[in-house]
């Protein structure tokens, strides 16, 4: 299983090489910074599955690698990206960010969580509200 730095750095790195020889630095890097630490986002379920396991004693391994594991997490983003195309929050542009790129670099961080669980960790539910497919 990929540990946690693991998820920070692939993302973290992949983002800034694109940053750094694709795009000549024409974005900023907190953007980069963004997409590394997305790379943890999926995990969140494992916080909701200790809240589950507390209140509704439920199984850790029920909920984790579910819903936020699936293909429609990061599409969640994606389509916020394309969403909030025009809206431009005064504390973004105060830190000279685009509140749309941001959550492209959440899509992307998450992604690449996602892609790294299926390919060194086991099974991932892809497609999990739809089906209980699993890689």
């Amino acid at each position: 299983m990929p540990q946690a730095v693991t998820h920070i750095i692939i993302p973290l790195v992949l983002a800034d090489i694109y940053r750094d020889y694709i795009t000549k630095r024409k974005f900023n890097i907190r953007y980069v910074l963004i997409a590394g630490l997305a790379g943890l986002l999926p995990d969140i379920d494992i916080a909701f599955a200790w809240l589950f396991k507390s209140f509704l004693n439920s199984s850790i391994s029920e909920i984790h690698r579910t819903i936020t594991h699936s293909l429609f997490f990061p599409l969640i983003f994606l389509i916020l990206f394309l969403i909030t195309k025009d809206c431009n929050p005064k504390f973004f542009k105060k830190q000279k960010l685009k509140l749309n790129y941001v959550f492209l670099a959440i899509a992307f961080g998450t992604l690449m969580h996602i892609i790294l669980d299926f390919t060194f960790s086991g099974s991932v539910f892809v497609i999990y509200p739809l089906s209980d497919f699993k890689i």
